[in-house]
């Protein structure tokens, strides 16, 4: 397997799983955030709020890869134009 397959398989596995990632933090949000309401009988409040913080996980995730493959780009940049 040549470099350039490699590189393209290891990114589209960092897709798949930023996207289940981000499906997660939501579903475990909607779950906290029911079971807490039902246990202080205060519904809908804690569903809201944490699924508030499913999609602030979530979010944060996009941000952490964004941040990952703005640094690989630019070694890869510094790379090419190295000596």
């Amino acid at each position: 397997m040549n470099k350039e397959t490699r590189k393209t398989i290891l990114e589209a596995g960092s897709l798949m799983t930023l996207g289940i990632e981000m499906g997660i933090s939501i579903v475990i949000g909607y779950f906290m955030g029911r079971l807490i309401d039902k246990w202080l009988g205060t519904e809908p409040i804690f569903l809201i709020i944490f699924i508030l913080f499913g999609f602030a996980a979530a979010f944060m995730a996009v941000y952490r890869a964004y941040k990952v493959a703005k640094d690989i780009d630019k070694k890869e940049e510094i790379d090419h134009v190295g000596p």
